[in-house]
């Protein structure tokens, strides 16, 4: 699981990159946010992704 967010080479061709997770993490990392994955062989898979909330300017 420690290198699901790593980009991978695909068998299937080239439409399949296997970069969706790695973009992702990116993209949550770069709003200062975090994401997880547990997954359980009989139960699935589950992403926890976590962002800061921004209170608005004029609210403060």
């Amino acid at each position: 699981m420690e290198n699901i967010f790593s980009p991978v080479k695909s068998t299937k061709g080239a439409g399949n990159a296997g970069l969706g997770l790695t973009i992702v993490k990116n993209l949550i990392n770069e709003l200062s946010g975090s994401i997880s994955c547990t997954s359980s062989h009989e139960k699935g898979t589950t992403f926890q992704i976590l962002l800061p909330r921004r209170i608005p300017m004029g609210d403060m």
